[in-house]
């Protein structure tokens, strides 16, 4: 005699995750879609929350940073990296391997020493807002901002 056994499955909810540059070593996952098709560029304006840490220790946490990314001393490469694939309102976790903080963003471990080379590091970002600032000729010498 054959039993058979039958499940119904219903999916409520999933996560996307995202391979950023397809080599696994950055990780995102989106906690919260962003709005619109704007994503993150080189001049525009940006206010967010980030917080980068391993396990329990915390390396750096700021609210309603505002900055953009041509402005290299507040953004490290890891971080400008992950705000380029994203957009305004949106919220992620991003998981950075050892390998690219190691061999892409020196800046990074200079910035934090405490940084344990074995570890994962933990990105969460909140990009509140976003306001796009267009290079008009391409060559950096005039920009075109929307004020609203």
């Amino acid at each position: 005699m054959t039993r058979r056994v039958f499940f119904e499955v219903k999916l409520h909810d999933w996560v996307v995750r995202h391979d950023i540059n397809g080599d696994g070593l950055l990780v995102k996952t989106i906690l919260q879609k962003g709005e619109g098709m704007d994503r993150v560029g080189y001049h525009d304006e940006i206010t967010l929350d980030v917080k980068i840490y391993q396990r329990e220790t915390v390396f750096c946490e700021f609210k309603d940073l505002a900055t953009s990314l041509c402005n290299r001393k507040d953004i490290p490469k890891t971080i400008a990296a992950i705000l380029e694939s994203m957009k305004k309102s949106e919220k992620v976790e991003c998981l950075v391997q050892p390998a690219f903080f190691i061999h892409f963003d020196k800046d990074l471990r200079l910035l934090y020493p405490g940084i344990d080379e074995d570890k994962i590091l933990q990105v969460d970002l909140n990009l509140k807002e976003l306001q796009p600032i267009t290079d008009l000729y391409k060559d950096g010498t005039t920009f075109f901002k929307a004020l609203e």
